[in-house]
């Protein structure tokens, strides 16, 4: 048996163990909830029922996650090294709140989450990446007819889910420079500056006024496009940041798809990567 049929044979090994879990759970937690019912009324056996589905769905949930998370730590690394000079992968790791604010792009979010972290270089380029997803909690008050006042209502709203790419430049004189997708829902949560120019769905702005190298912002243009998805750059005093729009979170591996599939995912996802990288070149031509 070669080594990617014992990696099979070991990730449905863990699905079924899962399953077997999940199963002998939602026994015990039927079993709790009719003695409950039995012994001390329906209401206490529905109380049961609930607390277990909640214990069941936690447990389920993150076995899930550590699968995914080992099955990317299986493989992706292997597949990052044969086009990436790699220094660091993580699956759980990401940047800290305080950066995804530094951005410029990204503020408007009370939690975040994330992973898939990736630190390396191509073709002498260094970069560090990580999939985020942003949650904003919005609290309002809303009119309630039933005791003819108002109340607050409390949700939690998915703002941002894609990925962040940063590398760094020796141009500081120019931070404060975004372009974005011309898109709604490009990722851009702050415009602030002067709108430079629009045109083939890009927009640029700045905050240091109209002295700004076409170079610049062509390449910035050019790497926003490469994405395929909504996207903007910032420049800041010592990054360029990447933020890119996209539910289909690269390099995450999904628990029920086959290791093959899982790797043929990543080699297309990791080409994808390598290309907007190199997109990062224009740098050597901004002074």
């Amino acid at each position: 048996m070669d080594n990617n049929s014992r990696q099979e044979a070991k990730r449905i090994g863990k699905i079924l163990l899962r399953i077997a879990v999940t199963l002998l759970l939602i026994i015990i937690t039927l079993v709790a909830a009719v003695s409950m019912a039995a012994s001390y009324g329906f209401t206490a056996g529905l109380i049961a029922a609930v607390i277990g589905f909640f214990i069941c769905s936690a447990v389920t949930k993150a076995m899930k996650k550590s699968g995914s998370d080992n099955m990317s730590e299986d493989i992706l690394p292997d597949i990052l090294m044969q086009r990436i000079e790699l220094k660091e992968y993580s699956a759980s790791k990401r940047f800290d709140d305080p950066e995804i604010r530094r951005t410029g792009l990204l503020s408007g979010f009370t939690s975040a989450d994330g992973g898939a972290y990736i630190d390396g270089s191509v073709k002498g380029i260094h970069f560090v990446r990580c999939n985020i997803e942003l949650t904003d909690r919005d609290t309002e008050e809303i009119y309630n007819p039933d005791i003819n006042s108002y109340e607050k209502v409390t949700s939690d709203n998915k703002v941002f889910s894609g990925y962040i790419l940063r590398t760094e430049h020796q141009i500081p004189q120019y931070a404060g420079v975004k372009v974005c997708s011309d898109t709604a829902n490009a990722p851009a949560l702050y415009r602030n500056g002067e709108k430079l120019r629009s045109e083939n769905g890009i927009s640029v702005f700045s905050s240091i006024g109209e002295n700004v190298p076409v170079a610049l912002t062509n390449g910035l243009s050019a790497l926003v496009a490469e994405t395929g998805d909504p996207a903007a750059a910032a420049v800041t005093d010592k990054y360029i940041y990447l933020a890119v729009c996209t539910n289909d979170l690269p390099f995450k591996s999904k628990a029920f798809r086959s290791i093959k599939a899982n790797s043929e995912k990543f080699t297309a996802q990791t080409e994808q990567l390598v290309r907007i990288v190199e997109r990062l070149n224009f740098l050597d031509h901004v002074r």
